[in-house]
């Protein structure tokens, strides 16, 4: 089987060759052929990993429909493209000069989420920001997840994107039974950002609220 790794945006697939008997690796177009392969991802961006998605839209349109509740993913190709508009702007700690609502979030990631109920587990791959929460609660975290399905793609295409392969399940009473790691395969990644961002609909006529407000 081949092992997909994404690098700088690039995508390589790694492989044994029985004939030199060494491991060879090559560049890759398309993620298509390799949907059920392994696949990790190093200093990439959001915006980079989802050109992928964009070059096989109408592929992906349909073979995660169960995914998508039907939405159309072609629009959400067009508006990462899209620049950005003049609006309300502050320095991130990272030094770089971001949307004001974005500014705290450190990074988008795939994460793992897993429940056992009656002996049955279910586990299922998920996609969020990761950065500063906004609460004055003393007993609240720091940092933590952050939705981002009603927000604009392109507010975040320059976030770094991270697999996080932590793996917990939890029982009925939320207590942890297992802790490990599982990895990534890319149906996981594509389904679970494709799951994540149409869950706001279809916004072939742009977004009335793009922020959830």
């Amino acid at each position: 089987m081949y092992t997909i790794k994404i690098k700088d945006g690039k995508a390589t697939r790694r492989s044994w060759n029985s004939d030199i008997r060494a491991y060879v690796t090559e560049e890759v177009e398309s993620l298509v052929p390799y949907l059920g392969c392994p696949i990790t991802i190093e200093e990439t961006t959001f915006g980079q990993f989802f050109r992928f998605i964009g070059k096989d839209v109408d592929f992906y349109s349909q073979a995660y429909r169960s995914a998508t509740y039907g939405f159309p993913v072609a629009p959400l190709v067009k508006e990462i493209q899209e620049p950005l508009l003049a609006g309300p702007r502050e320095w991130s700690p990272r030094g770089t000069e971001v949307p004001k609502p974005l500014a705290d979030v450190d990074f988008v990631e795939i994460y793992w989420a897993a429940e056992m109920e009656d002996g049955i587990i279910t586990d299922y791959p998920c996609f969020h920001g990761w950065g500063a929460w906004d609460s004055s609660d003393p007993g609240m975290p720091v940092k933590g997840g952050i939705a981002l399905e009603f927000t604009a793609t392109n507010l975040y295409q320059h976030l770094p994107l991270r697999l996080n392969d932590e793996y917990l399940i939890q029982n009925e009473k939320l207590d942890t039974i297992f802790k490990g790691r599982k990895i990534f395969r890319v149906h996981d990644v594509i389904g679970a950002i494709l799951y994540e961002l149409t869950w706001a609909g279809d916004i072939t006529n742009g977004r009335e609220a793009p922020f959830g407000h």
